[in-house]
């Protein structure tokens, strides 16, 4: 899934201004893999070497549940670009107008930001590690996480990297997302996930923890071909499917089914 065009708009008017207030200052700097962002930390409970700012772009909480109602809930049309709506581009006027307030160093918003980036960080970093789990369950599977927050990979939306000995779970990288249920009919299987970009992977990987058993549902990745529809769910094209598999705490086996 692309971005709409707004927040596709929102995404390089963040990352612009970030530049435009730390670019010259000693927080700005080379990263991981030598990308450039933020590389000291904001607060006592920022991340140190890659700051949670530099996750704001495209953090969709924080725009919704802080900026949006800092700047008064502006109304916006997500599938317009600033240039053509006259709501968006007051939007990114008000964005800019305030933006020492909201993205300076002494936001008053500064340490709900971080304390939300690092929350879905921690969750992430949690289902990505039960992913891991659950996969390498499978003989011959063996999963790695990418760690390096701003590192190559971590900018290409790679989570988990998959070595393979079998054709069950081919190598290939993976993107982890969460997921709150899965349906299917004779074309498709229908994820409720909220995901809003498309991404350069090998894998879609859908997860969760249900008491003491992990769920997990892994898609081979061409998004051209999935249909993000209005209720929420996402639809990909049954011969996409690779595994369904749920893994039991308690016994640490897996039930799955390869397709």
């Amino acid at each position: 899934m692309a971005y709409s065009a707004f927040e596709n708009d929102y995404k390089n008017a963040v990352n612009n201004i970030l530049k435009e207030i730390y670019g010259e200052t000693e927080y700005w700097g080379t990263g991981p893999a030598g990308n450039q962002g933020i590389v000291k930390p904001l607060n006592d409970d920022d991340d140190s070497d890659w700051s949670n700012y530099n996750f704001i772009n495209t953090h969709w909480i924080v725009r919704d549940s802080i900026i949006t109602p800092f700047l008064g809930n502006l109304p916006i049309d997500k599938n317009l670009k600033y240039s053509v709506s006259d709501n968006n581009t007051n939007f990114f006027r008000a964005l800019y107008k305030r933006k020492d307030e909201i993205f300076g160093p002494d936001s008053p918003l500064k340490g709900r930001i971080i304390k939300a980036i690092n929350g879905t960080r921690k969750s992430g970093t949690k289902r990505e590690g039960f992913v891991k789990i659950a996969l390498e369950s499978i003989e011959g599977v063996t999963v790695n996480m990418i760690a390096e927050a701003g590192g190559t990979e971590d900018f290409k939306g790679i989570d988990i990297t998959i070595e393979s000995t079998n054709n069950v779970l081919p190598s290939g990288s993976g993107q982890v997302k969460p997921f709150k249920g899965i349906k299917t009919d004779k074309n498709y299987w229908y994820v409720d996930a909220d995901v809003r970009r498309a991404y350069t992977t090998d894998y879609m990987i859908f997860g969760k923890q249900e008491g003491m058993k992990y769920h997990v549902a892994v898609f081979k990745n061409e998004p051209k071909t999935f249909h993000f529809l209005d209720n929420g769910l996402i639809a990909i094209p049954k011969n996409l499917i690779k595994l369904l598999l749920n893994y039991n705490l308690i016994s640490k086996k897996s039930e799955f089914k390869s397709y």
